[in-house]
């Protein structure tokens, strides 16, 4: 379990064995906005690097107050996540980002 910062707001990495978002179904991941939570999911490893920006992205928009902005939250996550993933390799392996 960790912690990050996004905003003035404090928030929870943790990995569960199963995690099941507030439809029922079992997901990747999910952001618990209330509590500052972001749950991973442990049966998916080769998608931890997009999921963990996915729920990153969605409180961000929380924690920013833009969630209100945006009509298809889901959606603009999912369209942004692969972008920001590449941009963020990208800069890594350029040595930009450490």
């Amino acid at each position: 379990m960790t912690t990050i910062k996004i905003g003035s707001r404090q928030f929870t990495i943790k990995r569960a064995s199963v995690v099941v978002s507030s439809n029922g179904q079992e997901c990747h991941g999910l952001t618990d906005h209330l509590n500052d939570l972001i749950v991973l999911s442990k049966q998916y490893p080769t998608h931890h690097k997009d999921t963990i920006i996915h729920e990153l992205l969605h409180a961000m928009l929380d924690a920013s107050g833009a969630s209100r902005l945006v009509s298809d939250e889901e959606l603009f996550v999912r369209i942004l996540t692969p972008h920001l993933l590449s941009v963020i390799q990208q800069l890594i392996a350029k040595k930009l980002l450490q």
